[in-house]
Formats: structure tokens, sequence, C-alpha cells
């Protein structure tokens, strides 16, 4: 029995199912089991809703594991079909085709489903989107060993964060914008994290260099908690000017302004302040 203030999750072996504990389900709850940690293909066989909902009954729910196998292909988690692989579809009767991330976060929750967890060595592509909702909820978390790539699509404007991708350890982010366009994304955090942050890029090769993460110019908008000398001269001092570069950021923007026009007079559209990482790096 496990003490009642710890959360406990239970991991199912590679060739056990689910169907093989559903006679264990209060047993497993009144011994302080809170989640069940299970493979995507675990959740594949027919007939599993008796168990599924037994064990939810119970007061346990679900981690869907992403990429046990070694030799698993990487898998698109763009829509909810790739939850369930080929088996029971616990959202069929909750999720409308068209809803929105929100709903869909929210349907997995109903569904019994605590948390999904890439795990090692799965090499895994999310949708930008599905990235920042999942992440937002707290229901996506990722191994370090994991290979974790971010599909931005065509959108100039990402929703998962800067702090969410090194929560995440993302590695890649892909773009299908057109070239020479900017995408500008969010710190997410306090600008006095940023070197906290940066420490989750590390590469894995020699634990020095900055790994390098877009195959797009990047925007990074750090909000206005900082004036421009001190955010430009802590950036210089620190190195981290170099360390966005690397990372593939080409300017940090501080404050995002949309164009004003003064009444009676002419139109003004003052630049929001800019840092060009790449021009700081050349000059330091």
């Amino acid at each position: 029995t496990f003490a009642a203030d710890l959360d406990v999750t239970l991991r199912l072996g590679d060739d056990q199912k689910l169907s093989e504990i559903e006679a264990l389900a209060k047993v497993l709850a009144d011994a302080g089991i809170d989640h069940i940690a299970l493979a995507q293909s675990q959740l594949g066989d027919l007939g599993l809703d008796a168990a599924i909902h037994a064990l939810i009954n119970a007061g346990i729910d679900f981690s869907v594991v992403v990429g046990r196998a070694p030799t698993q292909s990487p898998e698109l988690l763009q829509d909810t079909r790739h939850l369930v692989n080929n088996g029971v579809d616990l959202l069929a009767q909750m999720l409308d085709p068209d809803a929105n991330m929100g709903e869909l976060v929210k349907a997995l929750s109903q569904a019994g489903i605590h948390g999904i967890e890439v795990d090692k060595p799965a090499s895994v592509v999310i949708g930008d989107h599905l990235a920042a909702a999942l992440s937002e909820a707290g229901m996506l978390q990722a191994m370090p060993e994991a290979m974790v790539e971010i599909d931005a699509g065509v959108s100039l404007r990402m929703l998962t964060s800067l702090k969410a991708m090194a929560d995440l350890g993302v590695d890649h982010v892909a773009s299908s914008a057109a070239a020479g366009s900017h995408i500008m994304l969010a710190l997410g955090t306090d600008v006095h994290d940023l070197a906290s942050v940066l420490r989750s890029f590390i590469s894995d090769v020699d634990l020095v260099s900055t790994k390098s993460i877009f195959d797009h110019a990047v925007d990074l908008y750090v909000g206005n908690t900082v004036d421009q000398e001190t955010l430009r001269q802590t950036l210089r001092d620190s190195g981290m000017d170099s360390k966005l570069a690397d990372l593939g950021i080409s300017k940090v923007v501080a404050q995002d302004l949309p164009p004003v026009q003064v009444i009676g007079g002419v139109q003004s559209n003052p630049d929001p302040f800019m840092i060009d990482i790449t021009h700081l790096k050349t000059s330091h």
C-alpha cells in the first residue's frame, strides 16, 4: 500500500494487456495506484471498454507512452486516431471532428488519459497547436533521449513557447512558411529565466554548444519587463546573444506594438524594440 500523499503510476509490461488488470481495478486503487502507464499498442485491442471504464470508475486514469518499441516508426500526433492505435477510440462519442485543441484536451481528460509521455528512443512529430495545448495542460512529457519535432506548418506565429519547447526537450522545429519570412515565438516565461531556458538546449554531442532547432528565422518576444539597454547589456555580457543565434533565433523583441496613427497628424508606425542577435554576435 502506497501513502495517500504519493502520486503513483503503475507501468504495464510490454507483453501485458489492460484487460488483465480489469478485475484488480478496485484493489489497485485501494493500494494507492493513481495512474496506469501503457503503450499505444496496449490500447489497441478490441473489447477494452470494460477494462477502461472499470479502472476509471475506480479512480485510476492513464498515461499513454508513445514510442516504446525501438523499431516503432515516427508517430504523428496530429489527431486522436494516433492516441488509440487501431483499437477502441475513447473519444469517438465525445469529440466533434471540428473540435479545437482545448476540446481535445478536455476529451482526453474525460476519457481518463492523464498524460502522454514520449518515451525513448521514440521519434515524434507534433503539430504546433497540439503541442501547445497538451503542454499548457501539463499532459505532454518527453524523455531526454527521445527525438521530438514540432511542425509549425505555414504559420508565422507559433503557439508553443520557447519555455514549453525547453520543458518538452524539443530537438527541431520544422516550418513550411515562405523563405525569408520570420516566425514569431513567445518566450513563455520571465526574461530573467532566459538563461535557464537556454540550458535546456545544450547539444547532446559536446555538452557545451547550443543545438540549432529552428530551420527558419525566428523573432523571440520576451515582453517588456526590462528596459532596452539592460536587456542588450545582459545578452552581451552573458554570451546569451551567441547562444540564441546558435539556436536559430535572429531577433529578440522586447515588446510587440501595433501600428499607431495619431489623430489629426501623420501616420506613425513605431518599430518594436528589437535586438538583432546576428548583428550583436558579429560586433561583440
